[in-house]
């Protein structure tokens, strides 16, 4: 420490000797003790009234004034003293000892973790001592229970706002994840799950098929029927990807009439299997036959990790892309054959 701040230091600690000094002289002084004075006072009275009794008494006796004053002050004194004492510094002293120890018990209810110990709180007495101690006992227990009572709505309601936030992130995220009409996985959702299947396919050694889904004759069915056809046909189709999505696939509408589907640990020869039982079960949909010649039919395209040896998530992507619009050339080929 620097020299200023020894000094200062210094200065602060006289300040605080001479303030200590001040407050033992005014404990100490005359006026500080009103209850010992009241009883010096009162003594003082009971010792004259003694004297002047005993020299009127005396007087009448024709003994002298200055004789009665020697033999009747020591007794006077000592029985003024002893009155004083008994109705004057005893009760008071008693009253303050109560009040000190209802003051240290009030300091002490900030800590009182029991009922026994709250209960020595009161004072059994009936004097105002213990009419008071019992009012500031209902006090602190009705300001005890009060606080109880606001931690626990304040406990609740910081529950309930973490429950309903919890509620309302979770479906804000499921709605910027899902398609709305299809109930599936929207495009931002595919992406992610798209990177996180890659990377653990190639961590666990582990085919993966990416199957490319478009719809042929949509937009027809779009134009002949109305948006409303359009909508039952991508609900029919969301449904049966849904079944298909139980088993460990995830699926997904793009955008449009496209739709991807995941397969983790499926080759290219078994998510064949399953996009022909997924076309079958679209083609027999009651809903789907009821649009008639208006029926929309699947193209499909699959690539697979073991087998086209994509480099990331990306080309694996775009490979089943390529080998769905290579399959509905083809369809399309084969209608103007027909």
């Amino acid at each position: 420490m620097t020299r200023a701040e020894w000094k200062k230091r210094d200065e602060v600690g006289e300040r605080r000797r001479k303030k200590d000094r001040a407050r033992k002289v005014r404990q100490n002084s005359f006026f500080a003790q009103p209850g010992q004075n009241l009883g010096i006072f009162f003594a003082c009275c009971v010792t004259v009234g003694l004297i002047y009794a005993a020299q009127v008494f005396t007087g009448k006796l024709g003994v002298s004034a200055r004789l009665m004053i020697l033999l009747a002050a020591p007794p006077a004194i000592f029985i003024g003293w002893l009155v004083g004492d008994f109705f004057v510094l005893r009760p008071l002293s008693r009253r303050r000892q109560r009040i000190l120890n209802l003051a240290r018990r009030l300091r002490l209810f900030g800590d009182i973790s029991s009922r026994e110990t709250f209960s020595r709180l009161i004072d059994r007495s009936n004097d105002e001592i213990g009419e008071l101690s019992r009012a500031i006992h209902e006090t602190l227990t009705n300001a005890h229970r009060h606080n109880l009572e606001n931690a626990r709505i304040k406990r609740d309601f910081q529950q309930n706002v973490q429950k309903a936030t919890k509620r309302a992130t979770i479906k804000l995220t499921r709605m910027s994840q899902t398609d709305e009409l299809t109930g599936l996985a929207n495009r931002r959702a595919f992406d992610q799950a798209l990177d996180e299947l890659f990377q653990r396919s190639r961590t666990t050694k582990q085919d993966l098929a990416c199957v490319s889904m478009d719809m042929d004759g949509f937009k027809q069915l779009n134009d002949t029927l109305g948006h409303a056809a359009g909508d039952v046909a991508l609900r029919c189709l969301g449904h049966i990807l849904s079944a298909a999505t139980r088993h460990g696939a995830f699926a997904s509408r793009t955008g449009g009439d496209e739709f991807i589907l995941l397969l983790p640990g499926c080759s290219r020869e078994t998510a064949k299997y399953v996009c022909d039982r997924l076309t079958r079960l679209f083609s027999q949909h009651p809903q789907m036959r009821r649009l008639g010649t208006y029926q929309p039919t699947l193209s499909y395209g699959i690539a697979s990790l073991f087998g086209d040896r994509p480099q990331g998530a990306e080309e694996l992507l775009r490979i089943s892309d390529e080998a769905m619009y290579q399959a509905k050339k083809k369809r399309k080929q084969s209608l103007r054959r027909a």
